[in-house]
């Protein structure tokens, strides 16, 4: 019976999303190459643009996959008349949750590789195997995050349309604390000794830049730039481990929604 449940939900929520799987992938496709066309093969050596629009590009692909999954908002208000029939005993609160999530992580990995595949060789970024799987692993992790913060807020509000205009708010909030709009070392320390650790599109950018600047002959002045942006004391798998906690942390914030499932039948 429980095996029933879990399979309806399922079923429901994958026709959902797959009915708007096609534009999404689609929508990715369309931006790397619109990306990939304004950076495309961009210089090495010790020219500033080599550094700074490599920073460009890294810092607008974390935001665009963090800001990606708004549209998945409404999507959650739709499926929760499917749960209202939990009333008639037809469904618990554990499938519905896990339903909400489990169908979009095949999806989210399918828009970053597809994106990721584009960019990265069209920008011209380290040339080596394993610096793209790391590109790609940053990129989903921060895309999962994105994505966690929309589900989040959307079991936090009683509408979708709450839920829409918070999420800007927390993503220029972990936007301002990046790196990248202003550097770390000259925020107040009053913000400085807290916020940046809170921003998961710091950690984001940190490991990608690391990822890109570190060890590439091709950018001798790499290091001077790691240093301007602070990002020198941690490496680039320690911020993927970082965020990793904060992905576990957003995670966790689902059981509000679990627990609001179970007892309140929306």
């Amino acid at each position: 019976m429980y095996s029933r449940m879990c399979s309806t939900c399922l079923d429901n929520d994958c026709v959902l999303y797959m009915t708007i799987c096609g534009v999404l992938l689609c929508r990715f496709l369309v931006v790397g190459l619109f990306y990939g066309t304004i950076f495309y093969n961009l210089p090495t050596g010790t020219e500033q643009s080599a550094y700074t629009n490599r920073l460009n590009i890294i810092f607008f692909s974390i935001t665009l996959l963090a800001f990606a999954h708004v549209e998945t908002i409404p999507m959650i208000f739709i499926s929760r008349r499917i749960f209202r029939e939990k009333r008639a005993l037809l469904y618990d609160a554990l499938p519905y949750w896990g339903s909400l999530w489990l169908p979009q992580l095949p999806i989210l990995f399918l828009e970053v590789v597809i994106y990721c595949s584009i960019v990265y060789f069209m920008v011209g970024f380290k040339n080596t195997f394993g610096s793209f799987i790391f590109f790609v692993y940053i990129c989903y992790i921060g895309s999962l995050a994105g994505f966690f913060v929309c589900q989040t807020l959307a079991a936090m509000s009683t509408t979708s349309q709450m839920a829409i205009n918070l999420m800007p708010l927390l993503l220029l909030f972990s936007m301002a604390f990046s790196g990248y709009l202003i550097y770390i070392a000259e925020l107040p320390h009053w913000l400085g000794s807290w916020a940046q650790y809170l921003s998961y599109v710091r950690w984001c950018f940190q490991a990608l830049v690391l990822n890109e600047f570190l060890g590439n002959s091709q950018l001798p002045e790499g290091s001077i730039y790691i240093h301007t942006l602070s990002f020198e004391h941690q490496t680039d798998y320690e911020c993927g481990s970082y965020m990793l906690l904060i992905i576990g942390i957003l995670a966790s914030f689902q059981s509000i929604h679990y627990s609001y499932s179970r007892h309140y039948c929306f």
